[in-house]
This record gives C-alpha cells, structure tokens and sequence, in this order.
C-alpha cells in the first residue's frame, strides 16, 4: 500500500499514531511541572500547623447578674430584695424601705391581691418593686396649717408614714388676715421649725 499521503489528509493510523505520541508528550511535559510545583503548594503533614481552637467567651459577672436578675421568678425567696415605696404626691418625694419578709413565698399574683394598695412594678429573681401612692407631704417636711380653729404644726412619722401634729401654735386667727387663713387651711410646707419662726416674724413686720 502507498504511504504516501493522499489528497493532503492522513490515514487514520498515522493520525492515531501522532494522537498517541502527542499525548505522551504533553502527559510527560505537565507531569515534570507538577512535580516542580507540588511541594511549594503543599506542605508535609508533619510541617503543617494545628488548628488553634475557638476562644471561649471571657465570662462577664456583670452581665451574668443582670441576666439573673431579668428572669421572672414564680416567687419571692429569701434572697430576693424587696423595696416598698412610698410616693407622696404633695412634694413629689419617695420614701423607700427594704423588708423581704413580709413577701418571701408569695408569688405574683399572691403578692397583688394580699398588697391591694401597692402596685408591682419589678418581680424578678433578684428584686421586687412595690410602689404606693400617698397624699400629703413625706417626713422631710412640717405643714403648718389651720386644723380645729387652731394653727399647728404637723409632720409625717417616718415610721409609720402617718401624719401627727408637733406642737400648737399660741397664735390667734383673727390677727390673721383672709389670705392666710385661707392659706392655712390647705397647710403651708416648710422644710424646718426656723422657717415657721421667719414665716411668723415677716407677717408681724
């Protein structure tokens, strides 16, 4: 058979024959490159550096207290602060006292029905808030004022937040003129008895 090409094609043998050395060739070239850049892409396993593990959360007492503290509770304990607060309306003051035994055991509900005259505004694990209104002036200050026909003075026991008359004054109504009088009859504030003294010394002068 004539080896000679024929119309510028190649027989199909001498193609597969070229396809296979090509072939070779080229496996031969990209093998020697990979094997030059293997070991500057992977390290040995002996080499490589561990993994450093996950830090763990540096623990805040802070924010742990807080987040106890915002938990609902189903009921008092013993450790649990209770504040009963008192709001006089008068002078806008609050008197705050701490007594835990008086509520420990009670729950929520428990707490609401037995204290009808306080209002819950904090029950949590850690603290509960009681909160009450009261009409008149808290234990800082005196009221003078007109009460029977005579002028007193009047302050509200820090103990018992009940208002008490001081001392009564030897002061006669009728060397008062209308203004005052009716000024007494609503009670004035002062916050000291030496204030009550200059209130009496500038209506005399």
């Amino acid at each position: 058979m004539d080896s000679r090409f024929t119309n510028g094609f190649r027989p199909r043998s001498a193609l597969l024959a070229g396809g296979a050395v090509a072939v070779f060739l080229m496996g031969t070239l990209f093998g020697g490159v990979a094997s030059l850049l293997l070991p500057e892409q992977q390290e040995p396993i002996g080499l490589m550096q561990a993994e450093e593990p996950a830090a763990s959360p540096v623990p805040d007492p802070e924010n742990d207290a807080q987040a106890v503290a915002g938990k609902r509770a189903k009921c008092i304990l013993n450790t649990t602060e209770v504040e009963w607060i008192s709001a006089f309306t008068a002078c806008g003051h609050e008197c705050v006292e701490k007594d835990s035994e008086s509520a420990v055991g009670m729950t929520l509900a428990e707490l609401k029905s037995t204290y009808t005259d306080y209002e819950v505004s904090l029950f949590t694990a850690s603290k509960v808030k009681l909160k009450r209104e009261i009409e008149g002036y808290c234990p800082k200050h005196y009221l003078l004022m007109l009460e029977n026909s005579r002028v007193c003075v009047k302050r509200t026991d820090p103990d018992t937040l009940l208002p008490y008359v001081v001392m009564e004054l030897p002061v006669s109504i009728s060397a008062l003129d209308e203004t005052v009088r009716m000024e007494l009859e609503t009670g004035i504030p002062f916050d000291s008895l030496e204030q009550i003294d200059a209130y009496f010394e500038s209506l005399e002068s």
